[in-house]
């Protein structure tokens, strides 16, 4: 009887910032940043128990345990780190980062479930050189066919801070399937209505095509807006239907309280927004009409502090801060794409990448920068 293992390694280098939430027993309500990285090696582990007769020939071979580890240097990390990582045996973990494969390459990886390997003790003296750290990915009963880890790459860098659902056709996770996986860590996986035909090949290699009236796509009560909160939607679209036609393209609404994104009759960008208790807005991108038959790159950041809505269009800053009355946008309805949260107001487009973030309570400093650096970063898998 012995032990076979079998690895296969990539590695990434350049600087990338690591991440990571409590999952079991109490699941943390955000990531904490853990410290930053130099090199990372990601290795497909798997183990196998190798039962032999009295003659030596094998009789039979038993998985013993199947995963993928990353193995890290994290950059004089305080103590708070340390202690993080020293007491986390006994929980369960994601991590998550974003770093620099090559000059030309960003690349992000998930964990969505694992374990934290410590590989130190408390003598260990962070000022003097990097803290090695490792990370088990582990398997997770679903009947979705969940990977281990999440692999997508820009050719920019992309905001994990905040970052609440990612969700990428272009990277294949749920390919030809009824489910759009989530690549954030939290597992706020969609699920496609009417789902032949929507999984489509071309520019990008991957993207979902709906068709105005039966096919969309719908998440859980996610994104749920409340008041002194700041969030930021940025997603990668193409309309196919020119002025005339009213088109849904994001919503977490029916009527009353919540929010819907649109191209209205007239083509331009339209936001609807209700907190239920106060005069609804209905704001119009005004800029500009939208361009049908291409890739768009929208980001809507949606300010219940300052009370203000802005929107860029492919790393152009269109409406700057425009004053809304609602002070949330907060319901328990499903967010969906193409289509109202009960499914009707269909629209006839299709998606790349989406993102969702919670900002937080105050803007951040590079809130200016997002949109034109995620543009950038992606324009060229869309032939922008």
């Amino acid at each position: 009887m012995g032990i076979l293992r079998s690895r296969e390694q990539f590695s990434n280098k350049g600087l990338g910032s690591l991440e990571v939430r409590q999952i079991d027993p109490t699941p943390d309500a955000a990531y904490f940043n853990l410290g930053y990285l130099a090199e990372t090696t990601l290795s497909d582990l798997e183990e196998h128990e190798i039962i032999n007769d009295e003659n030596g020939d094998v009789v039979n071979v038993l998985e013993k345990k199947s995963g993928e580890q990353l193995q890290t240097q994290l950059e004089q990390v305080g103590l708070d780190q340390m202690n993080y990582i020293l007491g986390s045996s006994a929980q369960k973990h994601s991590i998550r980062y974003f770093g620099l494969a090559n000059p030309n390459m960003f690349q992000y990886f998930c964990f969505p479930y694992g374990k934290i390997i410590k590989t130190f003790s408390r003598a260990f003296k962070t000022e003097k050189q990097t803290i090695p750290f490792q990370f088990l990915g582990l398997y997770q009963e679903s009947t979705l066919n969940l990977p281990y880890s999440y692999k997508l790459e820009t050719r920019g860098k992309i905001r994990t801070c905040g970052l609440n659902l990612w969700v990428s056709p272009r990277h294949q996770y749920g390919l030809n399937t009824p489910n759009v996986l989530d690549a954030s860590g939290f597992e706020r996986h969609g699920v496609l209505n009417d789902p032949t035909g929507v999984w489509q090949a071309g520019t990008p290699a991957n993207y979902l095509q709906f068709d105005g009236a039966t096919k969309f796509l719908s998440f859980s009560n996610i994104c749920d807006m409340v008041a002194g909160h700041i969030y930021l939607l940025d997603f990668w679209f193409n309309t196919e239907v020119s002025a005339g036609a009213n088109e849904t393209l994001l919503a977490k609404k029916v009527a009353g309280a919540g929010f819907k994104i649109s191209k209205n009759t007239s083509n331009k960008f339209q936001v609807d927004i209700n907190d239920g208790v106060h005069a609804a807005d209905s704001i119009e991108d005004e800029a500009g009409v939208l361009s049908n038959n291409n890739w768009n790159h929208a980001v809507f950041l949606f300010d219940f502090v300052h009370g203000q809505l802005s929107n860029w269009l492919n790393g152009v800053l269109r409406l700057n801060a425009a004053a809304i009355t609602s002070q949330n946008a907060s319901n328990v309805l499903s967010l969906n794409v193409a289509a109202d949260s009960a499914g009707t107001e269909a629209g006839q487009s299709a998606f790349g990448d989406l993102r969702v973030y919670d900002l937080g309570i105050a803007l951040p400093s590079d809130v200016l920068t997002i949109a034109p650096n995620h543009f950038a970063a992606e324009r060229s898998y869309y032939g922008v």
